[in-house]
């Protein structure tokens, strides 16, 4: 994890994601979808299920 600052003042962590952290990540890609034409899906289309996702990030962990 490390410790930041942003341009504002205000501090954030940043950590690597974490299975927990799975339907969380699918609501904002979910939500954001619609405000960029750079994403291969829109509003509400990012549909892998919340059991595959979680796998998924625990996978990546484990590299």
């Amino acid at each position: 994890m490390s410790l930041c600052t942003l341009k504002n003042g205000i501090g954030i962590s940043i950590r690597e994601a974490a299975p927990k952290d799975a339907e969380k990540m699918i609501a904002f890609y979910n939500r954001v979808g619609g405000e960029s034409d750079f994403l291969s899906f829109g509003k509400g289309e990012f549909l892998t299920p919340l059991s595959e996702y979680e796998l998924f990030l625990a996978s990546v962990k484990q590299k």
